[in-house]
């Protein structure tokens, strides 16, 4: 029996780098699209500069009527296009977070023409929900999306700081494992949803951060609400899903026609995704063709993940400190919990801070102080590691050595 992973109503490419431009089932990605097909313009083998630069204009033209922040949250939209019709294709895939200053900035409208495009309608918002039963509530609420075997997915209107072990998870792993509403039953399938959020001046937490790009949208104006348009980027979008996409597959030709470039530091975390979507963004602006097109300068589309995965938490700010004082008071002599306890007691030094931070005001014993070692033992940080490296009647022994 043949496994279906996603349905798709464009052409898309494959995380191999297959142009699919035939609907029906695909047996690599196990996707099944459907569209017309001879709607669809021929794909030349080698694209030129001036269908490069077309293709651009295409993809772009339902978001061509905002400001964007930065060249990186410029790039991070052409790259959030591609995504939107390569995303069934795709295991892992990061979502987009579209952020702005003030509300009335068109955040809903341009993450909801990513909606449009891949299914062909408008999509719908999911309302952001916090609060001490948010979490169920959204793994609930994953399962049936995924069971419905629906393919986009927006949070609307995130308000402080979003963290959500649920979505990140599922974000990471592609999947969902989990019973279903109401049964007495398990489903185990594929998530391949092109998941969006809104806020303004939201922020997303480190392990968020690193499973978003972010979009940043800055009208410049204080009463965004006062503006007038002359269009509907969701209209836009419904009105030339064709042509996007054969856009997106024009310029995925172009990059694999020019040799494929290595380009970009790192994967992002998304190997497949970084190869697809990432490297051709930055191919288009090495080239200059994103400011031929009239766009401007483009950056790193995966700058947010980069400067996330890059940021410390307070719990390695902690560590961090710890393990250096443990280093500066022990040098390379071996140590034990006790010890360290007795370097609290003293109430102050790197090591008082830092078990103070991780601890709090709760009561610290030398067995909570080894509870702190243990669970710091072999994590590299700031060049430094934590070794556990024997045991005395006194309990374990730890040694702060070069990472």
């Amino acid at each position: 029996m043949k496994t279906l992973k996603s349905l798709c109503r464009l052409p898309f490419v494959t995380a191999s780098g297959e142009i699919i431009a035939t609907p029906g089932f695909h047996e690599e990605s196990e996707v099944y699209s459907h569209f017309e097909a001879d709607a669809l313009p021929p794909l030349p083998d080698n694209p030129d500069r001036g269908q490069i630069v077309a293709a651009i204009k295409t993809a772009m033209q339902p978001w061509s009527g905002y400001r964007f922040a930065t060249p990186e949250d410029r790039a991070a939209m052409l790259a959030a296009i591609m995504t939107a019709v390569c995303r069934p294709a795709l295991e892992l895939a990061p979502g987009v977070f579209f952020d702005a200053p003030v509300q009335a900035s068109g955040k809903t409208k341009a993450a909801g023409a990513l909606g449009a495009l891949m299914k062909g309608r408008r999509a719908g918002v999911t309302p952001y929900v916090s609060g001490q039963n948010a979490e169920a509530e959204l793994l609930k609420k994953l399962v049936a999306v995924c069971v419905a075997g629906e393919t986009f997915m927006l949070f609307d209107n995130v308000v402080g700081t979003w963290r959500s072990a649920v979505l990140a998870a599922m974000i990471t792993e592609g999947q969902i494992n989990e019973r279903l509403l109401g049964a007495n039953q398990w489903h185990r399938g594929a998530a391949r949803i092109m998941v969006c959020a809104t806020g303004n001046n939201a922020s997303l937490d480190l392990d968020l951060g690193r499973r978003f790009l972010r979009v940043r949208i800055d009208p410049g104006v204080e009463c965004p609400q006062a503006r007038s348009f002359t269009f509907d980027p969701v209209d836009a979008a419904l009105a030339s899903r064709l042509a996007i996409a054969h856009a997106v597959l024009v310029l995925v030709t172009a990059y694999q026609a020019a040799g494929s470039p290595t380009l970009g530091r790192g994967d992002a975390g998304f190997a497949d995704w970084n190869r697809l979507v990432r490297r051709v963004v930055l191919w288009v602006q090495a080239e200059g063709y994103a400011e031929e097109a009239g766009f401007g300068p483009m950056g790193d589309p995966a700058h947010s993940i980069m400067e996330a995965a890059a940021a410390d938490d307070p719990e390695t700010d902690a560590a961090r400190m710890l393990i250096q004082g443990l280093g500066e008071t022990f040098h390379a002599e071996c140590f034990t919990a006790r010890e360290v306890y007795a370097l609290y007691l003293s109430g102050r030094g790197e090591v008082f801070e830092a078990l103070h931070a991780i601890l709090g005001r709760r009561d610290i014993s030398p067995v909570s102080v080894g509870r702190v070692l243990l669970n710091r033992r072999d994590k590299i940080v700031g060049g430094l590691v934590l070794r556990r490296v024997g045991e005395t009647r006194q309990g374990a022994t730890w040694m702060v050595a070069p990472g």
